[in-house]
């Protein structure tokens, strides 16, 4: 870590620990200055803050005080407070021990490895001095191992770019350099799954979860160790949800990041901050549009786009995911066409629409980001008709999820080839995202625009179908008699003990997980995978369906059978035998979906992705 990679010095915490260290080899100040060549006032001067010790003087000290020190995790948590770092070849000479047995010092999980369900990391354009001031945050402590923040929250109103500023506080050299075990993401969302989130986590710090309980302790063990340093962001947090199991498992040297719409959410936690993360200002939203701008513009082009950019950022009310959406709007069909719609749309009053076309009041109302709509509708209106049709139809998936080219296949009823060249023209125009290379996902706000569309056109797939569909293309059509979900299976050895206990365990406990929430939303997770689950649902709600009315009419039978004379016993035991076949068969029906839910829920990521 270098001198540029440390955060600021606090000398009171650092001096404050001072007796510790002296006390654990018996020494005292006027050893210590002995020890280092200087003279007792000099020491003197350093506890009573007159004078701070030089990087010579600190790399000396380090060196007659290591044999107090049991890791060297310990010197460096200490030294940092005095924002100085001993070189890597000092430390494994002096804990010859500790590396022969650990190899080398700890590099957790970053961002860049999490890549599979996070978007492509937007370019940070302004905001210096909040990106500052969290990172000040993150890494300031009160003491020796102390964090002077715990939980830190960034609210503000949807698009306004709060979690482009988590993303880029999470890929920040001084953050991955400070938090060596790892940062850690998770797409919360307003019904957030948080025995997913485990089980990505402990696979990410190495562990191979065997049941969601087991990456459960592991994590409680990996991050209540007092040496552990990991950021743990949780993007989209609402209150009233589940999400609480995650900030939980935080232990004594970790962080929490949240991004909320809804700014109470800082006051639930003791050592908190709050980043009301409002929307940018004039210059810092002209250079968000000039950074759209493609690079092999020249300076003059760029220099023509200017007052063009100025007037767009207006227009459409400085909400970033508005302006990416009217400058690549502008770059395709031209600014004055774009500044052309804008202005007509400034002076009509926008017609009713439901309240989740735009939830931009949540963390405080501005009357600026009703223009938002207006980008939305020039980039819609700029479409073919065809394209028109395929963004509505985007309204259709839940929100917060990736998708791939099958799936837009199925839901454009398409062939993937042109399925993947339209996908490729709502990218352009920012209306569509891109996760990795061939992936997608969708703004929450053009989400809800694309819904709200959709709803207008009278095409809303209100019963679903499109997640059979998107089913049948990933596992094949569903037979009743056999699973369809591929088997992976990674837990104890088949009918042993163990495998008969967590067999149990997730019977009631994972399965009831995905059979229960009717309405589960798709954060954090691929729509292949969500459609695929609510698909195998509406099967078992089938099954279920008809199981019970044929138990019903068995037990009349039987008791007909056994208060009755009057039918023959031959054509009774048919009655019966057909009775009991059906109900068996329906069971059996039974099973097989609760197989493939199992299967579903303990799938490896990117197995039906990659289908």
């Amino acid at each position: 870590m270098s001198e540029r990679l440390l955060p600021e010095p606090n000398w009171d915490a650092f001096f404050e620990y001072l007796p510790v260290v002296l006390e654990r080899v018996d020494m005292v100040p006027s050893n210590l200055a002995t020890a280092l060549g200087h003279d007792r006032s000099t020491v003197s001067h350093w506890l009573s803050r007159r004078t701070r010790p030089s990087q010579e003087s600190l790399q000396a000290m380090a060196k007659e005080l290591r044999e107090a020190f049991h890791t060297p995790l310990e010197m460096l948590d200490w030294m940092e407070l005095a924002g100085w770092r001993p070189a890597e070849q000092d430390l494994r000479r002096w804990f010859a021990h500790w590396f022969a047995e650990h190899g080398e010092l700890p590099r957790g999980p970053r961002l860049t490895d999490q890549r599979y369900f996070l978007r492509p990391a937007e370019r940070m354009v302004g905001r210096e001095e909040e990106l500052a001031l969290v990172r000040g945050w993150l890494t300031s402590a009160e003491g020796f191992r102390r964090p002077a923040v715990k939980v830190l929250v960034v609210g503000g109103m949807a698009g306004v770019g709060k979690t482009t500023l988590a993303r880029a506080i999470g890929e920040d050299p001084l953050i991955e350099a400070y938090f060596r075990d790892g940062v850690l993401w998770a797409q919360v969302g307003q019904q957030p799954d948080p025995r997913y989130w485990m089980q990505e986590w402990a696979s990410l710090l190495g562990w191979i979860p065997r049941s969601v309980e087991s990456a459960k302790r592991y994590l409680s063990r990996f991050l209540a160790d007092e040496e552990r340093r990991v950021l743990l962001i949780l993007d989209d947090v609402w209150p009233g949800t589940p999400f609480e199991p995650l900030i939980s498992l935080a232990g004594p040297q970790c962080r929490v990041l949240i991004t909320s719409q809804v700014l109470t959410i800082a006051e639930l936690y003791e050592r908190s901050r709050l980043l009301h993360l409002g929307l940018p200002n004039h210059e810092e939203a002209v250079a968000m549009a000039r950074g759209l701008l493609p690079p092999e513009m020249d300076t003059k082009e760029q220099a023509r786009w200017l007052p063009i950019l100025g007037e767009i950022v207006e227009a459409v009310g400085r909400l970033p995911v508005a302006i990416r959406v009217a400058v690549a709007v502008a770059l395709l069909e031209g600014p004055e066409r774009v500044l052309g719609y804008l202005r007509a749309k400034e002076d009509v009053a926008p017609p009713p629409r439901p309240e989740r076309v735009l939830r931009l009041e949540v963390a405080g109302p501005d009357p600026r980001c009703s223009k938002a709509r207006a980008a939305f509708e020039a980039g819609y209106e700029a479409l073919e008709e065809e394209d028109r049709r395929r963004f509505r139809a985007l309204g259709n998936l839940p929100t917060g999820a990736s998708f791939g080219v099958k799936v837009l296949a199925v839901l454009w009823e398409e062939d993937a080839e042109r399925a993947e060249a339209a996908a490729q023209r709502l990218v352009r125009r920012s209306l569509l995202g891109r996760v990795g290379a061939n992936r997608y996902t969708l703004h929450t706000l053009l989400h809800d625009f694309a819904a709200a569309l959709a709803e207008e056109a009278g095409e809303r797939d209100v019963k679903g179908k499109w997640m059979g569909r998107v089913a049948v293309a990933l596992v094949g059509k569903l037979h009743w008699w056999r699973p369809v979900v591929p088997r992976v299976w990674t837990g104890p050895k088949p009918f042993s003990r163990e495998w008969w206990v967590q067999g149990k365990e997730e019977l009631f406990r994972d399965v009831p997980k995905l059979i229960l929430p009717r309405q589960r939303e798709a954060e954090g997770i691929s729509v292949e995978t969500w459609a695929t689950g609510k698909t195998l649902l509406q099967h078992l709600d089938r099954y279920t369906f008809l199981c019970v009315p044929e138990t019903f009419l068995l037990a009349i039978l039987l008791l007909v059978d056994f208060f009755s004379n009057e039918l023959p016993s031959k054509a009774m035991d048919r009655i019966l035998f057909l009775g009991i076949t059906l109900v068996l068969l329906t069971l059996w029906a039974l099973v097989i979906r609760l197989m493939d839910l199992h299967r579903l829920h303990h799938l490896p990521r990117g197995i039906l992705e990659e289908r």
